[in-house]
């Protein structure tokens, strides 16, 4: 148990006897104080000579450090300023604008570098300092790693385009800033930590090595002389206190063990003679039992022969068993379809091939039995090849490699590699799976995967243009009513009846007093002209409000054009809006369409429902395209049958509900799951266009659009879910009828 326990930790204790066995030998036979003192100088001076490294180190990073952010900030700035000189070529201005910044304390050097990496221009302030005249990467920016100086790439961008490169340096290395300040003050206090510790050493040192002499002497009086009355005196209560009383007791236990041994030799002395007895009546009971053993080994010798008998003919059977497998084996491996090697295990050269082999590679058995792995593989180095197959594992997957056949073609082989015997020694099987074509088919299936990819972004871009066509077309449907009731009010227009004023005027201009006198057709002209000027008011109010629908009917168009353009990566405005709002203005929009005579119309919106917050633009487009697909459904109805309900409805959380409801022809069963699909339609003219696009508008908004129907003929519904602002509170509904 002892020898266990000291060879648990051996290394340890072998390495601290080491370093005590060098230390006495560099200290040589000096006193204890000696050896304290020098030990306290040997470990301050170290402590303080790394104290001192940390010092200047951390003072040359923080320096560094501080230089490549006034680097950065005064690169960015300079390149900002820098992109109109640079866009225009301005040498004049260049050449300003970096000789303003040679003035900064931190630039040592500046250099201007065109998109193509060749330099544009320069300024120095040190002759010495050596700008590179091509980047080697135009598209680099940062710090690169140096000592001796400190450079910054940063980018020239002009409307969001890189048009150059600045470089500003800095050439002063970080020896040459810091250590020229930092290391006298280093020194001075590596010196000024010695002293102190010397002088400390000197003072308290005697504390602990007086004790230590003492009790040195005391030890020294006791071994030479033998006596052990002698007793050492004890000066502190610490270590050296306990040595004293230590050395005191040991004294004491020594005096006393001396009795002790003396009565114990005797009372040795005779349980020797007492064992002795005993020893020759054991060595009698042994000599019996010895012949016994030597009888009963006899009998074991004989039986053990019979059975090592037995084992050598169980032996030679399995050996020819062995040989049948083997025979197997062989014809197995040699008749193998997949070509198969067997590889020594040191130097991979081929100790058997089989008849695939051969034919597949076009090399003869002779020529294989020539190579190794290494010489067959290519495009891979040799040691990487050694490497892999002379792993442990039993079996492993190597993994694609390329092999050269007799006649130069190249072939992509998975290797498969298992351990075996062979010839007595341990050897790897290696089966060849020629997988050329399969790589090829595969390289095939990728590019045929990116012709999909640019297929399917062109048909993206197409759904984006026919998606503004059919939302510009329902929007023009509004703009197209505007223009006919402008119109109708040129045509109609009262202003002619100045023209017949002024005729009239004009045929009695000759005698005007008699024109206007009481009895004369003058006196009708003024309340004529009053009147005439209350109708040309009217019409002049209906035309500006007509105008007034126009022009946000053209804005709408244009945010259309501007949301399809950014569909998938723009986000709307959005804005807080009440819901009646939004719906009077998808009906003024639609007001052509659904101003047919027999279609009700009915809005049912509450003063409950919140404001919703939402793009506005995007919702309009939705409700517009439900209201003009509503007036399409009700066309098969009766003129006086024929309605569409809005409803607007909140029941709380965190969207409000635009419900657009039509009594016409109804979904069948069969399409509901498909009228938000691109391109699907039962309208003979239709596009499939504008639910699909509702339906991705109202997801960009963090809403949804659902529709139901019961069957054809029932009608349809249709909900825009859309995220509210702050619940209101509950109100009586108000109903409208349009």
């Amino acid at each position: 148990m002892a020898d266990d326990a000291a060879s648990s930790h051996p290394q340890p204790l072998d390495a601290s006897k080491a370093f005590g066995r060098r230390a006495a030998k560099s200290f040589g036979p000096r006193l204890i104080r000696q050896k304290l003192s020098r030990t306290t100088l040997i470990v301050m001076g170290i402590t303080l000579l790394v104290a001192a490294c940390v010092i200047l180190i951390s003072d040359m990073i923080g320096t560094a450090l501080q230089t490549r952010d006034s680097l950065a900030s005064s690169a960015r700035v300079l390149a900002g300023n820098l992109s109109a000189p640079v866009k225009l070529k301005d040498a004049s201005g260049i050449a300003m604008m970096l000789e303003a910044q040679l003035q900064s304390d931190s630039v040592s050097s500046v250099a201007i570098f065109q998109p193509d990496g060749t330099r544009l221009a320069t300024r120095d302030k040190r002759p010495s300092d050596t700008l590179p005249a091509q980047m080697v990467d135009p598209t680099f920016s940062g710090v690169p790693q140096s000592f001796d100086h400190t450079d910054h790439y940063e980018p020239i961008a002009a409307d969001g385009v890189r048009i150059g490169t600045l470089l500003l340096r800095n050439g002063d290395s970080l020896i040459n800033m810091r250590l020229p300040g930092s290391l006298p003050a280093c020194i001075v206090v590596f010196v000024a930590g010695l002293i102190g510790a010397r002088s400390l050493s000197r003072r308290y040192h005697a504390m602990v090595s007086e004790p230590l002499v003492a009790l040195a002497g005391t030890a020294r009086q006791i071994t030479t002389e033998r006596d052990f009355k002698k007793r050492a005196q004890k000066c502190f209560d610490d270590e050296t206190g306990a040595v004293a009383e230590a050395l005191n007791d040991v004294c004491q236990e020594v005096e006393s063990r001396g009795v002790k041994l003396l009565e114990q030799r005797a009372e040795f002395r005779a349980e020797l003679d007492r064992v002795h007895a005993e020893l020759e009546e054991a060595r009698k009971e042994l000599r019996m039992e010895l012949a016994r053993a030597h009888s009963e080994l006899e009998k074991n010798v004989v039986a053990r022969t019979t059975d090592l008998q037995k084992q050598v003919a169980d032996r030679k059977r399995a050996e020819e068993e062995m040989k049948d497998s083997e025979m197997r084996y062989r014809s197995l491996f040699e008749n193998n379809p997949v070509p198969m090697f067997v590889v020594h295990l040191e130097t991979l050269r081929f100790v058997a091939v089989n008849y695939a082999a051969v034919g597949h590679y076009g090399y003869s058995m002779n020529e294989f039995l020539q190579f190794s792995l290494c010489d067959l593989t290519r495009g891979t180095d040799p040691k990487a090849v050694m490497r892999t197959f002379r792993s442990k594992e039993k079996s492993f997957n190597a993994g694609e490699w390329k092999h050269a056949k007799k006649d130069g073609a190249l072939i992509d082989v998975q290797l498969t590699a298992h351990a075996i015997i062979f010839g007595g020694q341990i050897a790897k099987i290696v089966l060849a799976n020629d997988v050329t074509e399969r790589n090829r088919a595969q390289r095939e299936l990728e590019d045929l995967h990116k012709k999909l990819l640019i297929a399917s972004r062109q048909a993206g871009q197409a759904e984006v243009a026919t998606g503004v066509l059919h939302n510009v077309g329902n929007v023009l449907n509004s703009v197209n009513v505007s223009v006919s009731v402008l119109e109708n009010s040129v045509k109609t227009t009262k202003a002619s009846g100045i023209r017949k004023v002024a005729e009239l005027l004009v045929a009695n201009r000759a005698d005007l007093p008699a024109f206007f006198s009481e009895g004369g057709k003058g006196r009708m002209l003024p309340d004529y002209l009053a009147k005439l000027a209350d109708q040309i008011d009217a019409e002049r109010a209906g035309c500006m409000e007509e105008f007034a629908q126009l022009t946000g009917n053209v804005a709408h168009i244009k945010e259309i054009v501007t949301m399809q353009q950014g569909y998938a990566k723009v986000a709307g405005f959005v804005d807080v809006r009440p819901p009646a709002t939004l719906i009077e203005e998808a009906l003024r929009m639609t007001a052509g369409e659904l101003g047919d005579s027999g279609l009700q119309t009915i809005v049912e919106c509450p003063d409950s429902v919140p404001h919703v917050s939402a793009d506005p633009h995007k919702v309009l487009q939705i409700l517009v395209n439900l209201l003009s697909n509503a007036r399409h459904a009700v066309e098969t109805l009766p003129p006086g049958e024929r309605q569409i309900i809005i409803r607007a409805s909140y029941s709380g959380g965190p969207r409000a509900s635009i419900t657009v409801q039509d009594n016409g022809c109804g979904i069948p069963e069969e399409n509901l799951t498909r009228i938000f699909n691109h391109g699907f339609t039962t309208k003979p003219n239709g596009h499939g266009f504008g639910l699909h696009a509702a339906a991705n508008a109202a997801k960009e908004m963090n809403g949804s659009l659902t529709g139901t129907s019961t069957g054809s003929n029932a009608g349809a519904t249709f909900t825009l879910e859309i995220p509210v602002q702050v619940p209101a509170a509950n109100q009586p509904a108000s109903r409208r009828a349009a």
